[in-house]
């Protein structure tokens, strides 16, 4: 066998080594590392070879050209360990610090950084245990490792497993790239530039920047792009602190509230979900073998200080000279123990350098975002130059973070090909199970005639180019990292920082060995030189008596008869296979079995048992959870799980702050912690499994329309040249909608009626105080901004970063749903809107409660208003005028609204009723929050009422045509319906007490966050597990007595409807103009404060004109509009109570709804009007004497109460809350005139 022969000084640098010569078939990974000595004796010689798959285990040595059966050729070594810690460090930098913030936020800010320090101080334990490792069974990259470790069938499986982390990682790069960079060059380049197509960018960021990257032969070539990572992600942490301290120093007095969210300890379900985020992102052990092998055997300590010409060299070799006293053996050994010294150095440098970073990340990251998603970028405002220089620079450390992970993959891919070739020649030629158990034989592919092109350099092209198009590919198929990080952290990650080196503990490797110590590998080097073995007694012969000098010879012929054969194929050059020996001075039979140490002692043993459970532990509860309920399995990578962010991101049971007005739709907080758990919620167990009867596939399939098709195109004229997009699906059918909502919704299901069930995520209601409008001059004047009033404020500039942030996010997405429509039923007065949403549930929704348009109608359309829904994509909370990471945003002179951070697909019926309570009155138009039906005679009647109520049921009557149950405009041609559908409460619908709204669910109907049997699909309306605020979305055709179109005219009785839980307003009444606009005002219903055991005190709610969360203008003016509507066409008001009689809520009892509805029929018959009345005290109520069906002695409620001391207590209590609330109105001026503000003050109570 030849010696290694590198000569003069050119060896201190690059070794070249040609085995053509000696050998004419090698495999693979059969040459491994072993000492050597220079045989002039001058010391320039240095100890080479190149480990199974890749880098030499001590210098990467240089394959040449000529060496044709190589297919791979790596060259140089890296004597300086500073190029090391860089390396090391940016292999552990990429996308995984994006989400330590996430962790951060679901561990607090000590639970965070406790367990950051936890998992960094078992990935040191993990990387010195590889490290000795390696060079204890001479291993040059981690496959070599986990061969050891693993055996040879597991190693395989290992390899895949690594792989996908590898590519995975790969993959989310890109992934990362393309949404940080992707909205800034479609706001840069024109409409329709190819370049701002996420195909076109990340194929040119491949091609262009990627794949040169790629080609570098090895990792010491990219030390300038580790040191430009390293340096981007100190920027970042550098950012986050001084952006942080400057809110501290700028606004110390807002401290408290801004940092009310942050949790300093948590631990909930996705507790191991972040510790394998934790993992993912400091993880770098597949990469740190690659750089140990690179490290020359002489490279400088880490105190950077070179070794001078004057000091000894004891070369590779370990001689001095031939007179120097030093062994080979021995001089080896102590290269060795310098190299880990170095090698520890290097690691503790690395990491550490990454630990600080990350931790800092993930600590000021949690600390200015609280409610931060999985990529801490989508939380960073726009318009901040140093953000931007980090959300632009940290898409330049994930492009140069690519070819340092590509490296391993390269050799991960090959190694599995040479294992599928061993097996291969395995199972053709079988060897002694005695010689193989006995022997670890390193990977091999055959070499023959047929493959002699793959040379190193086409070799190498190939892998990389196969790595940088596979993720490619990948990555244009997906458009979200979602949590990525967690289940490749649980899985591959796992695997590489817990199990592999557990394994290795319990095998007796010591981390606590010195580095400048031997290990026993050391001291007897002579018995475990790598030896090249040949299948057969000629080449065996040959490789042992061949030419060459040096010190091999004797070694390889003292030990060479103990190698078994690898194959025995006559027809076929042989294979050479490199084998350990460990002990035993190379005898037959005599040394211990190859990968074994002597007996581990309890410390390893322990900590090796420790790394195995934990690691277990990690690996189940994270996949069990994750892979369950969040993972995708693309067809075409079937081995390869990626874990889709779901739409409900970060859901960690935001809470709705409670509101002093009463809708329905201001939702208790959500019962689940996460996005899992609400998932959990919404599917019941079956009480019963029946299985599908036996039948044919044919047969079970659904059946498939075979109508004209559709192709949808993109509206080239979206209102928002901003808005560039690839893919719009414009005005979907629902049949359509349904088919995108199963396809890309996890939370939707087709449920046993024919709805659509879905989720809405953490926000299961309205969120009032996170409601904004834009405060500038054209329409300042008109609004109102006083006491009480709903409508807060924000600037013009804030709004348009936060516009920004929703258009930017839309233009990231591969398709987005488009809905143009109108409002207002009646053609006159008709507004157009465009609503851009990206989930197909919400345009569902939108396409049922606004008017659908017909296809000629749409030919002209000009959109009036448009909203750009951002759904699950949070505001920036640090923005001026933002409490939370949800922002609500209206802005009347540009007639636009923007969502974020919420998925509450009633913002949006209600930001539109917002804008028709603004235009409307500017026509002359009343807008109105009520139900509306009418008899068949034509007499109208209008129901105004807050939340329980009864609104809904008392307007939905069968003997009348509905023509609304929710908002109205009433016009000089009468009365017309906003909407196009109904928004219905759902809980505890039952077909007996609602049959309207029971029949109304069926195909086309979205039901929001209800709970189904996940068998038979059958919903359950009473269970409350996701929300109480469970809704039913569904066009109004849907009601069979529904009138269409929906108009009707002028309305013949107004009726105001109240719940009053202290038991003192009549249960009818009789108002005067002036009392109505007092009473409409109020907008007054009284709730339970409570569930809890025991009487509770009932909680006043006044709501001014029955929506105030809706009201733009001042409520006085709506008042004064709906006076002047009912004088003109002679309207009579009412005051209807359906709360408590006999008492207050705990001693009375509610008004019998029988009784209730004997009430409206006499409305409606006009009986009431013939009655006789009598006035209350206080109120001045006028209460009939009579009504038919009802006992004359409920219609007084002091009749009622056995104590009628304590019923005028309670009727003066109530008044004087009344008094209180409407001391905001008081100072109303109509031109400085206060007159119609007291005539309505007089119509209150006197007390």
């Amino acid at each position: 066998m030849a010696a290694w022969s590198p000569g003069g000084e050119e060896g201190r640098d690059q070794v070249k080594v040609s085995f053509a010569e000696e050998i004419s078939s090698a495999s693979l990974g059969a040459w491994l590392a072993r000492d050597n000595e220079d045989a002039d004796g001058s010391g320039s010689g240095r100890r080479g070879g190149v480990g199974v798959g890749g880098g030499g285990m001590d210098n990467c040595m240089a394959w040449t050209k000529g060496s044709g059966d190589n297919l791979l050729s790596i060259e140089g070594f890296n004597r300086d360990p500073r190029v090391s810690v860089f390396n090391l460090a940016n292999a552990a930098i990429g996308s995984g610090v994006l989400g330590f913030p996430y962790a951060f936020r679901h561990l607090g800010l000590l639970g965070g950084l406790i367990f950051t320090l936890v998992i960094y101080f078992i990935l040191v334990l993990a990387l010195r245990v590889l490290m000795r490792a390696s060079r204890h069974f001479r291993c040059s990259t981690f496959q070599d490792v986990t061969a050891v470790a693993l055996g040879p069938l597991m190693s395989f499986l290992a390899s895949i497993m690594i792989l996908v982390y590898l590519v995975g990682a790969l993959i989310s790069y890109l992934i990362v790239t393309a949404d940080i960079f992707l909205p800034f060059l479609v706001q840069s380049l024109p409409r329709g530039s190819p370049l701002a197509s996420r195909t076109v960018f990340l194929c040119l960021v491949s091609v262009f920047v990627i794949l040169p990257l790629a080609l570098k032969r090895t990792m010491a070539s990219l030390k300038w792009s580790s040191v430009l990572a390293v340096c981007m992600l100190s920027y970042l942490a550098i950012t986050l602190f001084c952006f942080i301290v400057g809110k501290l120093v700028t606004a110390p007095g807002a401290s408290a509230g801004e940092f009310r969210d942050v949790a300093l300890f948590n631990i909930d379900s996705q507790f191991f979900a972040c510790l394998s985020i934790f993992v993912f992102g400091l993880n770098c052990n597949v990469q740190s073998v690659s750089i140990f092998a690179e490290l020359s055997e002489d490279a400088s300590p880490l105190c950077f200080r070179r070794q001078t010409e004057e000091e000894p060299s004891t070369g590779v070799g370990g001689r001095e000279s031939t007179d120097g006293g030093k062994t080979a053996a021995g001089g080896a050994g102590e290269n060795r123990g310098r190299k880990l010294a170095v090698m520890d150095g290097v690691i503790f440098a690395g990491t550490g350098i990454c630990l600080c970073l990350y931790a800092s990340v993930g600590f000021f990251g949690y600390l200015i975002f609280p409610h931060v998603e999985s990529d801490i970028l989508s939380s960073f405002p726009q318009g901040n130059l140093a953000l931007n220089v980090v959300r632009y620079g940290m898409a330049v450390v994930t492009i140069v973070a690519y070819p340092v992970n590509l490296f391993p993959a390269r050799s991960m891919c090959l190694d599995i090909a040479l294992q599928i070739a061993r097996f291969r020649e395995q199972v053709r030629t079988p060897y002694s199970s005695s010689s193989s158990s006995s022997t670890h034989l390193p990977l091999t592919f055959p070499a023959s005639s047929s493959c002699t092109w793959f040379t190193p350099d086409v070799n190498h092209v190939l892998l990389s180019v196969a790595l940088v198009l596979f993720p490619l590919g990948i990555a244009l198929s997906i458009s979200e990292i979602g949590t990525v990080q967690a289940l490749v952290g649980s899985s591959s990650g796992v695997l590489i920082v817990f199990i592999v080196p557990g394994l290795l503990l319990l095998m007796g490797i010591d981390p606590r060995v010195a580095a400048t110590e031997s290990t026993q590998s050391s001291r007897d080097a002579s018995a475990r030189l790598p030896l090249l073995a040949e299948a057969g007694e000629r080449e065996a012969g040959r490789g042992r008596n061949g030419g060459g000098e040096g010190g091999y010879e004797e070694d390889a012929e003292e030990s060479s008869a103990s190698l078994p054969p690898l194959a025995r194929a006559s027809d076929r050059k042989l294979r050479a296979a490199a084998v350990y020996d460990h002990g035993g001075g190379g005898q037959p039979g005599g040394g211990r079995r190859p990968g074994k140490l002597e007996t581990a002692s309890w410390f390893t043993s322990a900590l090796g048992c420790f790394m195995l459970v934990f690691g277990a532990i990690i690996f189940v509860s994270t996949v069990s959870v994750q892979l369950s309920l969040r993972c995708r399995l693309f067809a075409a990578v079937p081995s390869v799980l990626i874990m889709a962010a779901n739409l409900n991101a970060g859901c960690d049971g935001v809470q709705v702050d409670p509101h002093h007005e009463s809708y329905g739709d201001i939702h208790p907080p959500v019962t689940a912690k996460n996005v899992e758990e609400l998932h959990s919620l919404q599917k019941a167990s079956s009480s019963e499994k029946v299985p599908p009867p036996a039948q044919s596939i044919g047969k079970s399939l659904a059946s498939i329309s075979k109508g004209k098709a559709v192709c949808h195109q993109f509206r080239p004229d979206l209102s928002d040249t901003d808005l560039k997009v690839a893919h719009v699906l414009y005005n979907l059918s629902p049949a359509e909608l349904y088919e995108e909502a199963i396809k890309y919704e996890q939370g939707s299901h087709i449920t046993s009626t024919g709805a659509l069930a879905t989720l809405s995520g953490a926000k299961t209601g309205r969120s009032p105080k996170d409601k904004r409008v834009v405060k500038e001059d054209e329409t300042s004047a008109d609004l109102w901004w006083g006491e009480g009033s709903p409508n807060i404020e924000m600037d013009e500039e804030t709004f348009l970063i936060n516009r920004e942030r929703a258009v930017d996010y839309l233009n990231s997405l591969d398709k987005v749903y488009v809905n143009d429509q109108f409002l207002n039923w009646d053609p006159k007065n008709r507004i157009k809107v465009r609503i851009i949403t990206a989930r197909p549930y919400h345009s569902l929704f939108m396409r049922n409660m606004c008017i659908r348009p017909t296809p000629e109608e749409l030919e002209d359309f000009e959109p009036e208003f448009t909203i750009y829904n951002g759904g699950r994509f949070p505001a920036n909370r640090f923005t001026h005028y933002m409490t939370s990471s949800t922002s609500i945003d209206i802005h009347l002179k540009r007639r636009e609204m923007v969502i974020l951070g919420s998925q509450y697909a009633g913002e949006m019926k209600k930001g539109l009723f917002g804008l028709m309570n603004y235009l409307m009155p500017k026509r002359g138009i009343l807008s109105l929050h009520s139900g509306c039906n009418m008899s068949k005679e034509g007499k109208v009647s209008l129901f105004f009422g807050l939340s329980g109520t009864g609104k809904t049921t008392l307007s939905a009557d069968p003997n009348r045509y509905l023509i609304g149950d929710d908002e109205h405009c009433w016009s000089d041609d009468g009365v017309s319906n906003i909407e196009g559908g109904c928004y219905a409460k759902c809980i505890d619908l039952s077909k007996e007490k609602e049959p309207d709204i029971w029949n109304a669910i069926r195909f086309g109907t979205v039901l929001e966050n209800v709970v189904f049997d996940e068998h038979t699909r059958v919903v359950d309306f009473t269970d409350k597990s996701v929300t109480e605020n469970t809704r039913a979305s569904y066009p109004i055709e849907h009601i069979d007595n529904a009138k269409i179109p929906c108009v009707g005219p002028h309305a013949n009785n107004v009726i105001l409807l109240t719940c009053d839980a202290f038991g003192v307003l009549p249960p009818v009444s009789k108002l005067t103009l002036a009392q109505t606009m007092y009473h409409f005002m109020s907008g007054y219903t009284a709730l339970v404060a409570g569930t809890e055991v025991g009487v509770k005190e009932p909680k006043a709610t006044f709501s001014a004109c029955f929506g105030a969360a809706f009201i733009v203008w001042h409520p006085a003016k709506y008042a004064s509009m709906l006076a002047e509507k009912m004088q003109k066409h002679g309207a009579t008001a009412w005051l209807v109570n359906t709360g408590w009689v006999a008492g207050s809520y705990g001693t009375g009892y509610r008004m019998k709804l029988p009784h209730t509805r004997k009430i409206i029929d006499a409305i409606h018959d006009g009986s009431l009007l013939q009655a006789k009345y009598t006035a209350t005290d206080v109120f001045n109520l006028a209460v009939p004497d009579h009504v038919e069906g009802v006992p004359d002695e409920v219609l007084m409620p002091q009749n009622m109460w056995a104590d009628k001391e304590l019923f005028n207590t309670t009727l003066t209590k109530v008044g004087g809350l009344f008094k209180a609330n409407f001391r905001k109105f008081e100072d109303y001026t109509v031109g400085g005139d206060k007159k119609l503000t007291e005539e309505i003050l007089s119509a209150g109570p006197q007390m």
